[in-house]
Order: structure tokens, then sequence, then C-alpha cells
């Protein structure tokens, strides 16, 4: 029922001002009910909560008390534009629901669902309040904002596909991370990033990162063109104006090259962080890349080869724990003999050597030190790092 009303001032509550406000604009809701009974409806939203919708949409604020049979309650919602105009925009008293004559406003209420504006226009976006009068006396107001939802924005509002320069170590393997980014607001609009694979699968991203979202590559990768597009969850998201060119990325070519150039960028820069003390006496030798190569040892301040006919995957494991290139139990390093990465010209220190796997240090190992009689084709190398395999 719409009809002209008119607004009286109310009278200010008696409750005392350290009984009703544990802030500026925040009420103590237990301390408040001991001087009126009434409940909210459940889901009524508090002080500066934010409502996203579009025009022409319809929105519900759930702003409805349940007083108890004595009292006399009565709502009055108001609202205030941008330009910071105030108005009164409906009441409810004695079971009817008052709008002002000179209201543009579909306005509907229902004690069970709250306060229903529909067919929304540009001009009803602002902000929306509602006082509690109980028995003539203004005890409680809450406020929510309605706004139009912001989209997500880059720099340049375009996608960017882009592989990381640094390959992560993950799930027992090193794997490439792509980035799509990079967003300078993640807007209001609840999304998410997918990626498109080149066969045509469509991933969602492993994880959010500062400002980007990353993709991890499993082993073996699939070699080809990868871009990324947003994936917007909210109805009220249509609205959201999001520029074509941030609906889908660049694409980004992955191939074994630059996945090797990821690893090895990874894998260099983790062994120069390495201080362990340890590294002063093992070394890789001759590997083609930093994680592999032939098993040299120093003794008494001389470097020499480890050749042993016994070698058995649990040496590899003790030499890269070392290193620190070994994290992930579900991988297990690789031992080989001289073949792989020649023999040494250094003469070898440790002759037999056998290990649980479970050491700190391979002289912890049951070892022989005199080697010299040993057949250098059995010079041992170690592989601690998987290589990417390619479709």
């Amino acid at each position: 029922m719409n009809s002209k009303t008119t607004f009286s001032p109310k009278r200010k509550s008696p409750c005392p001002p350290r009984m009703r406000r544990t802030s500026s604009r925040r009420l103590d809701w237990r301390l408040t009910n001991a001087c009126y009974g009434y409940t909210w409806l459940s889901g009524a939203p508090y002080n500066g909560s934010t409502y996203y919708s579009c025009v022409g949409d319809s929105v519900t604020f759930p702003w409805a008390i349940i007083p108890i049979a004595s009292e006399r309650a009565e709502l009055e919602w108001s609202f205030r534009d941008n330009d910071g105009n105030s108005e009164v925009i409906a009441t409810y008293l004695n079971d009817e629901f008052l709008v002002p004559h000179s209201s543009q406003r579909t306005l509907t209420f229902a004690g069970s669902v709250g306060l229903i504006i529909s067919n929304l226009k540009h001009e009803d976006f602002g902000e929306y309040s509602v006082r509690v009068i109980i028995n003539g006396f203004i005890t409680e107001t809450r406020y929510a904002y309605l706004r139009q939802p912001d989209p997500p924005r880059t720099d340049d509002d375009r996608l960017h596909a882009r592989m990381l320069p640094n390959a992560i170590f993950s799930s027992g393997e090193w794997q490439v991370q792509l980035a799509c980014g990079s967003f300078s607001s993640r807007g209001s609009s609840s999304f998410s990033v997918k990626w498109k694979t080149p066969l045509g699968q469509i991933l969602d991203s492993d994880i959010s990162a500062d400002h980007d979202y990353i993709l991890k590559l499993n082993n073996p990768l699939e070699e080809g063109n990868y871009s990324c597009f947003i994936d917007l969850h909210e109805p009220a998201a249509r609205c959201a104006h999001v520029p074509p060119t941030m609906l889908v990325s660049n694409e980004i070519h992955v191939d074994e090259c630059s996945a090797q150039r990821a690893l090895f960028s990874s894998a260099k820069r983790e062994i120069q962080e390495i201080t362990s003390i340890f590294q002063q006496f093992v070394n890789l030798e001759s590997g083609s890349r930093p994680w592999n190569g032939r098993l040299e040892v120093k003794v008494n301040d001389t470097w020499g080869a480890v050749c042993s006919s016994n070698y058995y995957s649990s040496l590899a494991l003790v030499v890269c724990r070392s290193l620190r290139l070994k994290r992930d139990a579900s991988y297990s390093p690789q031992v080989s003999i001289g073949t792989t990465y020649g023999t040494s010209t250094l003469p070898a220190h440790i002759g037999y050597i056998t290990c649980n796997g479970d050491e700190d240090s391979i002289f912890d190992c049951s070892i022989t030190y005199n080697g010299q009689s040993c057949y250098r084709y059995y010079d041992i190398g170690v592989d601690c790092l998987p290589r990417f395999t390619l479709n």
C-alpha cells in the first residue's frame, strides 16, 4: 500500500549511551535488547555491508525485526545519494508499509524477507539505512551500500599470460609456472582465472599470488600455446563492464627450450643459496645441469673421485639431500657410473661406499677410503632432479 504520509521527529532512546554503542556507528545488540525486546531477521546486514546489483535488477535488504508482543515497533528506511542528499523512503508501522507519493522507487516489504527494491535505476545506488523505533524511541540504526559491480583491472586493461622465469618444486617434481595478470585491482565481482591448454582443455589456476593467477604445469609437459581468461561467477557481474581486452589473454608458447630455461634458473638459484658447510666437501662435476654430474669429494684438503662397483640410489638420496636438491620422498634421484659423466683424472679417494639413504652426509655412510685399486669405469655420477619431458 502506497500512501502520502507525514514523518515526525522521534524522541531519543532513554538507554544510556554507554549501554547502546560500542563505536560511533555500531551498537551493542545484547545491551540494546536488554532495553527493548526485539531480534533481527536472520541475515540482516551489519553496518557497512555492500550489496552489488545491476540497473533493472531487484535487491533485498533483509532488514526486519521481531519485537516482543508488548512493544510498539516501527521501521524507517532512508536513502542518501552519492552527493550526500538524504530522504526517508518508507516506514513500516502498525502492520502498514508506507511509501511517500514522491518516491520514484518500486518498494515492497515482507516481514519474513525485508525491504525489496525492484527495477533499479542509476539514481538508486547509494547508502541505505534503517532506524528501529520502539515505543517512540530510536533504539538502533543500521546502514549498507548498494553499488554497481566494479570489474577487475590491469594497468593497461589487457590480460597478459607469461611464463615465470623460475620453476617451482612441487609434488616431487619441478614444474614450470604460467602467470595471468597483472591485476592492479580485483574489482568487486567474484571471478576466477582459467587456462586453455594447447589441446583445448580448460584448467583452473592453482594459486593466486600478489597480482597474478598461477598455473603449474605437470610433467610431461604439453607443448604449444596456452592462454588465460576471466570467468565471472556472479549474475551481477554482467554489468561490470569488463573491457573485451580483459576477457582473454595473449597466447604464451611453451616448448622444451623455455621449460629448460625456467628449470635451470631455479636449480641454479637454489645451488647458489646453499650455505651448508657440506658443499665445501662434495661436488658434482661434468654434468649437463647444476644438479647432476660425477661425484667428487674432498679428503685431507684434496679433491678426488668416488669409485665404487657397489652403487645404489640410496647414495644419490644422501648426496642430493646434503646439497638441498632433494625435497620430496616420492622422487628418487638417480645414481650412475662412469659412462654417463666420464671418468675422473683425480685420484679415487673412496673405493667402496654403502649408504642406507637416511644419512645426513656421505661421510656417515660405510666407506673404504682406499680407492686406488678401483676400476675407474665405476666412477660414481648422481642426478638429483628429474628432467622435463614433452608430449
